[in-house]
């Protein structure tokens, strides 16, 4: 799907979309518990959280949904031989790679880009754990039921690795996590934490690491998932109002209000709306090793602010959907705007002209989709964003909502 769009200012106010964060996260946790039935008020359902249902209910799990409400009770008897389709979803993949092992094993089946990010150190750890690997070009079969004890791995690659293991530790006696670099991406791993706790496990945070006693289990709980910050940055950073994200929360996407303050925007809280103002944006460095979600849209703000703009730590950003510094680069290079790459950062030379007309490649990534269709709002002429229907992976009422705030589209 290609979308054309004509700049126009966009105004008013969207709710936030619920947070695949905790959608993915609760989800889990609910299908593990020992008996009993939870739910689970998603809202929206987006590619990725469909992704993760499905494989759950492949193991076991037996999953209705009403009106965006999840009834789920949970897994009692494993399927034999149980075929678990993540579809592009990272997050359902790891997470549940480490639960099918402990559960006794499975076979996945991955799409776009999944089968090439990276999951060797997740293996590598697991297999001293006695679970074996079959590797396909789009599949990953692993046998053996996964042993407790303590697992060794890396914390820079992938938090999803941690979270994923973690899920797991219950299942096969607990165990500890020793982490043998320095954790990035960790608020993720503490709103897996966060969710754990919410169905009875307790994760203790040792020494280089995390543990889970023995002991545990998962109990049946009813939960809301919170509004999601990632994709609420991209209405914010426009000088759209966003309403139901909660300040008392574990996301660290959050932090794209401190960001907007630090490049000289304003936002304010009012009646349950959080308020931003984007004109007269100055440059600033920022620090990516905790939000890589956010760097395609802080690379369209760069752009529109005075001077040069560092984001730094953006290596990570290789390894997602698309090779996101390849994409923003050339997003960036779409809509005429200086910048280069030095070794782990991105410079961008910010301008007060407006963006060039042109046409994106959205290379198949949800998150240059939404960053483009906000660039595109300070452009001189139409923009055409090719591959747009990636927006269904995380946000699949995104140009629903930008028609209603005065959008001009043509799909």
């Amino acid at each position: 799907m290609n979308v054309t769009i004509t700049p126009a200012p966009l105004s008013g106010a969207v709710e936030a979309i619920p947070s695949k964060s905790y959608a993915h996260r609760y989800l889990i946790s609910a299908a593990l518990a020992s008996s009993g039935e939870s739910v689970i008020n998603i809202g929206t359902f987006s590619r990725d959280i469909e992704a993760t249902v499905r494989c759950l209910c492949e193991l076991g799990a037996e999953i209705r949904t009403e009106n965006g409400i999840c009834y789920i009770k949970p897994i009692s008897e494993i399927k034999n031989s149980p075929v678990l389709h993540c579809k592009e979803s990272g997050s359902t993949l790891r997470f549940l790679v480490p639960v099918a092992a402990a559960l006794g094993g499975a076979t996945f089946k991955m799409e776009g880009r999944l089968a090439q990010r990276p999951m060797d150190d997740l293996i590598d750890c697991m297999s001293s754990h006695g679970v074996s690997f079959e590797r396909g070009e789009d599949t990953l079969t692993l046998s053996g039921g996964m042993t407790g004890g303590e697992f060794k791995i890396v914390g820079n690659v992938s938090s999803q690795y941690i979270s994923g293991l973690l899920f797991a530790l219950p299942l096969c006696g607990g165990g500890r996590i020793t982490l043998l670099t320095e954790l990035e991406s960790a608020p993720y791993v503490y709103i897996t934490r966060y969710a754990m706790s919410e169905f009875g496990v307790n994760v203790l945070i040792d020494d280089n690491g995390f543990r889970v006693g023995g002991a545990e289990h998962y109990v049946c709980n009813n939960k809301r998932v919170q509004g999601d910050w990632s994709n609420a940055a991209f209405w914010l950073a426009c000088g759209v109002g966003v309403r139901g994200l909660e300040s008392e929360t574990y996301q660290g996407d959050m932090v794209i209000l401190d960001v907007l303050r630090k490049m000289g925007g304003m936002y304010d809280y009012m009646n349950d709306i959080y308020l931003s103002k984007t004109d007269n944006l100055c440059s600033c460095d920022i620090d990516a090793s905790n939000i890589p979600d956010l760097v395609p849209i802080l690379s369209i703000l760069a752009a529109r602010a005075k001077g040069v703009t560092v984001i730094n730590d953006i290596q990570r950003l290789r390894m997602k959907e698309s090779d996101r510094v390849e994409t923003v680069c050339n997003m960036l290079s779409a809509f005429g705007i200086k910048h280069k790459q030095i070794e782990d950062s991105l410079v961008i030379y910010g301008t007060n002209k407006p963006f060039k007309s042109c046409s994106i490649d959205c290379a198949n990534d949800h998150r240059i989709v939404m960053s483009a269709a906000i660039g595109a709002i300070y452009a001189e002429g139409d923009v055409t964003l090719v591959g747009a229907e990636a927006v269904n992976k995380s946000y699949p009422t995104f140009f629903e909502e930008y028609k209603k705030l005065g959008g001009i589209i043509n799909v």
